[in-house]
């Protein structure tokens, strides 16, 4: 490991950069973009894990206005938002130097945000209690070496 790679962790270790990172997207993201709501950023040690396993990059949901299964030109409008948030995550890169996990989530207007993360953290639970129950009844073959 080099003395930046060092020096990052060091700093990842010390402190949650969510604040810094929601602010800083809302200058230089959110002000240029009409479909998008808010940002909102989870440190590593904050998000939910499916195992024993931790996270090791603060976790990004864009929500944007609008349903895309319903949309005429999905595609299009699709390929845009993928596009909005490659660039929201090399500018997390470039600004803090940190890897992000980036997520999407739709919102018919953006008062509804608090009813949708309220329903996805219902379906994560759900899907983590079916996750864990599958792991413990599923017995793996011994490998011999």
């Amino acid at each position: 490991m080099n003395l930046k790679e060092q020096i990052r962790k060091v700093l990842r270790e010390q402190r949650d950069f969510s604040d810094s990172i929601v602010k800083y997207l809302n200058v230089a993201i959110i002000s240029q973009y009409e479909n998008i709501c808010k940002v909102e950023v989870k440190a590593p040690w904050n998000r939910k894990t499916l195992g024993n396993q931790p996270y090791e990059h603060y976790r990004v949901t864009v929500f944007f206005i609008g349903d895309s299964r319903r949309q005429p030109d999905k595609w299009t409008k699709t390929r845009k938002e993928e596009l909005t948030m490659g660039e929201i995550w090399n500018l997390i890169y470039d600004t803090f130097g940190l890897a992000t996990d980036i997520f999407s989530a739709y919102v018919k207007n953006c008062d509804e945000t608090i009813e949708t993360l309220n329903e996805n953290d219902e379906t994560q639970k759900s899907y983590k209690d079916s996750h864990s129950k599958f792991i413990k009844d599923t017995k793996l073959p011994d490998i011999k070496e």
